[in-house]
């Protein structure tokens, strides 16, 4: 029981009171047969029906107070729902249009307007942009509005809420030629994002006709709290997404990169082997002799043309090996492989080298075979680059061990 409903029942219960007393002091006189108890009777009778009146008041003022609260818990209940139904859509991750899209329907719900909007601010700050629109005005979406020539651009500019019962005739505002709808009351509030005005949300014509009031202000400002925090989210998702996109294009470059530079050293390996192979095969048919004779001097430099095509040949494995190392796909043959052996073919293979620069090479080995499982093709590689640095960094006359 509120405060207001308690004096109006003690009034009604004062009347019933004195209603029942002068009825019992009438039943009395009349009893008695004296004629006062006629006119207390009827008293009784007139505070009986003034107590019903009062009451029926009564009843019909809680009635009505009970539908304003109802209506008031209906509307109120909506709003919530409307409120809790965006923040659901805010943290579904949904993309910026259908965001804004969802805002305007949503501030046009919450005021019962007949046209809701979200513009935000572009072109350095020249220009409202309509991104999405409610109601009569949808055909507007991506119009652009001159800040310094409309309500909404004044509300950014400024920084302030806006109440307005006929934007036609408001200063601040100039009206749009040949509107697709007659716009009337309008109430507009800036989007603020980290300190700055962003945007606005303003709606406008309220479907019951009556203008709108401080409360829907608030209201709407509710609206921009939340809304603006699932801006933040929505344009840090979208930023992430074009990232992972970027990623996802600078990846599918970097394969396609690596697959043209495997084709690239296959091609020009096989291009390289080809004539390699006769160079080799030629200069060791020449130093058997089979083909005649041959002087000192010119078996000297045939050695060395087979020496060194044979080094450019690894040379050519070496980066094919590489190549293969980097695309993960290097495949070892494991076998018995004789070290002793692979340590004298490195030794051969390099002599080119180190005649060049008058070096010598001893090795300390036993004649005893050393045999271990291994592949043999690149324990002769890494002997090669081993015995080629040591003749890379050796003095000219030095003397290499192995």
């Amino acid at each position: 029981m509120t405060p207001a409903q308690r004096p109006g029942m003690r009034s009604t219960g004062a009347v019933v009171a004195a209603a029942v007393l002068i009825g019992w002091v009438a039943v009395v006189f009349a009893m008695q047969g004296r004629w006062e108890g006629y006119l207390f009777a009827g008293i009784t009778t007139l505070l009986a029906l003034l107590a019903a009146f009062r009451s029926k008041i009564n009843t019909s003022r809680d009635e009505a107070r009970l539908r304003a609260a109802l209506t008031g818990a209906a509307a109120r209940n909506r709003e919530l729902e409307t409120l809790r139904s965006l923040a659901a859509s805010q943290l579904s991750g949904r993309d910026l249009p259908d965001l804004y899209q969802q805002v305007a329907e949503a501030a046009t719900q919450l005021l019962r307007a007949e046209v809701g909007l979200v513009c935000m601010v572009v072109e350095e700050g020249r220009f409202m942009k309509i991104v999405a629109a409610s109601g009569a005005l949808e055909a507007r979406v991506d119009q652009l509005v001159p800040i310094d020539q409309s309500l909404v651009g004044w509300v950014a500019y400024n920084d302030e809420p806006v109440v307005s019962d006929n934007i036609e005739q408001d200063s601040r505002n100039f009206p749009v030629e040949d509107p697709v709808v007659r716009l009337g009351a309008a109430a507009v509030i800036p989007l603020r994002s980290a300190g700055l005005v962003i945007g606005t949300i303003s709606v406008y014509n309220r479907a019951d006709g009556r203008p709108f009031r401080v409360s829907d202000i608030r209201l709407l400002e509710t609206l921009g709290d939340q809304v603006v925090v699932g801006l933040d989210r929505a344009s840090m998702l979208a930023e992430s997404r074009q990232n992972e996109e970027a990623l996802v294009r600078k990846n599918r470059q970097l394969i396609r990169a690596t697959q043209l530079k495997d084709q690239f050293l296959a091609n020009v390996s096989h291009e390289l082997r080809t004539p390699l192979n006769a160079i080799i095969g030629f200069s060791d048919l020449l130093l058997t002799e089979q083909l005649g004779p041959l002087t000192p001097p010119q078996s000297e430099f045939l050695e060395s043309v087979l020496n060194n095509g044979r080094h450019l040949l690894h040379l050519i494995n070496d980066v094919l090996d590489l190549s293969k190392i980097e695309a993960g796909r290097m495949e070892l043959v494991l076998a018995p492989t004789d070290i002793r052996e692979a340590v004298l073919a490195a030794v051969t293979d390099t002599a080119s080298l180190r005649t060049a620069k008058e070096q010598a090479c001893s090795v300390q080995m036993g004649d005893e075979p050393i045999s271990i499982v291994a592949d043999g093709t690149r324990i002769r590689q890494i002997l090669f680059n081993l015995l080629s640095n040591a003749s890379k960094f050796t003095p000219e006359g030095g003397n290499i061990t192995k």
